[in-house]
């Protein structure tokens, strides 16, 4: 295999940089939840708040809602009380949701 050389590597741009990690964020989210079920450990489903689906996903605040109002996404979690504005989404549920994206997608 022939070694690159840095003057041959080109810098990602800012756009490019955050599209590279919110796909490795991703693809290391999975693979905890794989190894996790592979070393057949059941851990309690984790709650995510707004801005850790938003990373997953790749949506935004606002999109996440019209999609969760419209049955098309996992319902949110409250975390306190009836007044409290603090949410949470389960991360099994998240998980599942971007894999049937990805299936359909595929077909």
């Amino acid at each position: 295999m022939r070694k690159v050389e840095a003057t041959e590597l080109r810098k990602l741009t800012a756009r490019e940089w955050q599209y590279f990690k919110r796909g490795y964020d991703v693809g290391q989210f999975f693979a905890r939840q794989d190894a996790n079920e592979a070393a057949g450990r059941r851990r309690e489903d984790r709650l995510l708040r707004v801005r850790e689906v938003m990373k997953l996903t790749g949506l935004g605040r606002t999109t996440i809602w019209q999609l969760e109002r419209d049955g098309q996404f996992p319902r949110r979690v409250k975390l306190s009380g009836a007044r409290g504005r603090a949410v949470g989404y389960r991360a099994s549920e998240v998980a599942r949701w971007i894999a049937q994206r990805i299936a359909a997608r595929a077909s």
